[in-house]
């Protein structure tokens, strides 16, 4: 029996977690993406996202997303509380990707929020209900995330979802005109499945 799943990507499902509503971004948030992202403190520890952020910058992200979900290469999802109307962001946004590597059955965890969400939980929340669609949806058997060196707090997230800590990879990123050290953390079907 083949463990290869075909999931429509360009129409991701909505999930809905205790708090949170992870549900496909659209066009009427580049906006509300643009004011999120104009904080260097929220770019900064990201991988592709240019400072400043404007509202072009905005849609050509919403763009490229539906470009690679139409392809089958990644999902995206935008982070509301679920007490908030759907499409409100109600100031809490994030992305939270789910790279695909279909023959080797790897997903890649990525995520960020506005400012006014951090230390909430909001992070290991979203990033929990991914991973958990990643192995009962997609049927993976792995999802692997990185973080930047500079900051531990993800690390923090990742390590609360379950993940271990697989390499320090020296100088592998470089953004702002500096070469960042990333960690690589991955958690196994076997061991999501144990916890």
């Amino acid at each position: 029996m083949s463990d290869e799943r075909s999931i429509d990507l360009s129409a991701p499902p909505v999930i809905e977690t205790a708090r949170l509503r992870l549900r496909p971004f659209v066009e009427d948030d580049a906006p509300r993406l643009t004011a999120l992202l104009e904080a260097f403190e929220v770019v900064e520890f990201t991988a592709g996202y240019p400072h400043p952020f404007g509202l072009d910058d905005a849609r050509r992200q919403l763009e490229r997303q539906r470009h690679l979900a139409e392809a089958g290469q990644a999902v995206h999802w935008a982070i509301e509380p679920i007490e908030t109307p759907p499409g409100s962001l109600n100031g809490l946004c994030g992305g939270v990707l789910a790279k695909l590597d279909a023959p080797c059955r790897n997903a890649e965890l990525g995520y960020w929020l506005g400012r006014n969400a951090w230390g909430r939980g909001f992070a290991t929340e979203a990033g929990r209900a991914v991973i958990d669609w990643c192995f009962g949806a997609w049927n993976a058997n792995r999802v692997e995330a990185h973080h930047v060196a500079r900051n531990p707090s993800s690390g923090r997230v990742l390590e609360k979802l379950g993940m271990q800590q697989e390499g320090h990879l020296r100088q592998r990123q470089r953004r702002w005109e500096r070469f960042e050290d990333v960690i690589l953390y991955a958690v196994l079907r076997g061991e999501w499945q144990a916890r």
